[in-house]
């Protein structure tokens, strides 16, 4: 089946989302109220890095099944499937914003047409499904059925986990209408889950939760393999080959979970719990270890050094992970933070910086255009962000022109071997030090 399909936002999950099913063969239009996002995107290129991107929008734009619009009217009236990918970032106290959300559901519901299904890609708390159905059945001519179709994208990874998916969720109030929904993929192999609603936006949390509750754990069994004089790296590769584990769970160990999913989504999972009068305590022990592990880094720095103060840092690595230049709630950014307020002047270096990058650093950091000119004159070099490109690290030449040579490898992603013949003193994640 081809499908007239709207996307509403045009933001990372957005674009791929329109991108993706117009390569599934539908027609697809994406709408936002960021001009300049949608003129990018019309020329045939994101505003943003994700891999394999461009290459979608331009050839799906040059087949006439994808196109870009600022105005609901020209992508709205047509759609038989109206999909909302706008934001719902957190609030001050954990709950998530529903604005954009319900802004996006004023514009679109005029103009639904008979028939036309709308389905929520946004990441939402329970029972907010059911609102956008009330909001509709106030403002829409017709009746509209809701579906909640939450993705599972990864950023970096985000058009291979849309087109080669581990699953499909979609709920719905009435069963024909998961049915139809499913419909959109159906060229996709892989199992569809057809839920109600309300299950369907909790797996979203519940996945989220589960991964950063295993980035959290193993975090906590590096901790302890620090003091005992143990080696987590082990630990994980023995863990991995539990069947009850596998090799696919979060068991690298590092500086902490961050970005713009897994840190809201937890935040918001335990403020729904406590307004159904559920006190979440494993998942705030989550929390609270991932807002720790970042300063594990001072803690290697001040058992070499003691007093940072006035001490030159170089962090590699901004963005919350690699393969991306989002430092939303980087733990890398935490790690030089924390860094400032000892008295260390940090200087950092991203591969994939751009002025979203600078603007998350601020006054804490002056920002290098490589590793080897950041790294001149410090006192040690901390790998924050697992960016591949820093596995080809010319360690040597870096260290030449540094005050010292240390190296905190906080994502445990360099080899220690190589790091200690280039006379870097290597201090990792949960690793027994050689001198031990």
């Amino acid at each position: 089946m081809t499908a007239r399909i709207c996307v509403v936002g045009a933001g990372r999950s957005g674009a791929v989302t329109a991108a993706c099913l117009a390569e599934l063969g539908h027609r697809v239009r994406a709408v936002d109220v960021d001009r300049q996002h949608i003129s990018t995107l019309q020329s045939g290129r994101a505003p943003f890095y994700e891999p394999r991107l461009d290459e979608l929008v331009q050839r799906n734009l040059h087949a006439g099944r994808l196109s870009f619009t600022t105005d609901y009217a020209e992508s709205v009236p047509d759609a038989e499937f109206v999909l909302l990918a706008v934001g719902t970032p957190p609030q001050p106290d954990g709950t998530a914003d529903l604005s954009h959300l319900a802004a996006a559901v004023h514009e679109l519901a005029p103009l639904l047409a008979a028939g036309a299904t709308v389905v929520t890609r946004s990441t939402v708390p329970v029972g907010t499904n059911r609102w956008v159905a009330d909001l509709l059945r106030t403002q829409c001519p017709h009746r509209a059925e809701v579906v909640s179709n939450p993705e599972f994208l990864r950023e970096g990874h985000a058009v291979d986990d849309f087109l080669e998916p581990d699953r499909i969720v979609i709920g719905a109030a009435h069963q024909q209408a998961a049915s139809d929904a499913a419909t959109m993929y159906a060229r996709l192999d892989c199992p569809i889950l057809l839920v109600d609603l309300e299950t369907a936006e909790l797996i979203k949390y519940a996945a989220n939760a589960y991964l950063a509750t295993s980035v959290s754990f193993i975090n906590e069994i590096a901790n302890i393999a620090e003091r005992v004089g143990a080696d987590v790296t082990q630990v994980s590769k023995a863990l991995a080959l539990d069947e009850r584990i596998g090799p696919h769970a979060y068991l690298s160990p590092g500086i902490g979970f961050g970005g713009s999913c897994l840190p809201k989504d937890l935040r918001a999972l335990v403020t729904t719990a406590e307004k159904h009068d559920y006190d979440a305590g494993l998942l705030k022990a989550v929390i609270e270890t991932n807002a720790q592990q970042p300063r594990s880094v001072v803690a290697s720095l001040r058992n070499i050094y003691g007093d940072l103060q006035n001490r030159q840092i170089a962090v590699l690595g901004v963005s919350f992970k690699g393969g991306t230049f989002d430092a939303r709630s980087s733990p890398a950014l935490a790690v030089i933070a924390a860094l400032t307020d000892t008295g260390a002047r940090v200087r950092a270096f991203d591969p994939l910086a751009d002025e979203s990058v600078a603007e998350h650093l601020g006054a804490l950091a002056e920002l290098f255009p490589d590793a080897a000119s950041a790294a001149e004159g410090c006192h040690a070099l901390v790998l924050a962000t697992d960016h591949a490109e820093f596995r080809e690290l010319d360690l040597e030449r870096i260290g030449q022109g540094m005050a010292a040579r240390v190296l905190i490898d906080g994502r445990n992603l360099l080899d220690e071997n190589k790091a200690e013949r280039a006379g870097f003193a290597y201090v990792g994640v949960g690793r027994r030090r050689r001198s031990e």
